[in-house]
């Protein structure tokens, strides 16, 4: 736990005021090219998988299967791409208080 611990606080991750750990402002980001990433939307969406059975009045779920044409898939995902680009902003801009996880996935089944 120490060595966690100390690799988390030398990375900016945690930061230890008054004695208590709490979160740093570091933000983390695994790019889409990583080997790492399909373990990444995997942990993070198990994550909220187990929260879905106490989901609270604040959170939000959203499931939508739907048929549509290929061309409106691909203007909805420009709309989604904006979204996070903006989301990014906010996020990056945003002092470390509270962990919300994001998982967002507009596939072709």
């Amino acid at each position: 736990v120490n060595k966690a611990l100390e690799f988390l606080l030398s990375r900016g991750l945690c930061e230890e005021i008054k004695g208590k750990i709490t979160y740093g402002n570091v933000k983390t980001y695994v790019d889409h090219t990583s080997s790492l990433v399909a373990r990444h939307h995997t942990n993070w969406r198990m994550k909220a998988l187990e929260k879905m059975d106490t989901l609270r009045s604040d959170d939000l779920a959203f499931t939508y299967p739907t048929v549509i044409s290929e061309k409106d898939f691909l203007k909805l995902r420009g709309q989604i791409i904006q979204f996070i680009e903006e989301f990014k902003i906010t996020t990056e801009e945003s002092p470390s208080e509270q962990l919300y996880c994001l998982n967002l996935d507009w596939i072709k089944i």
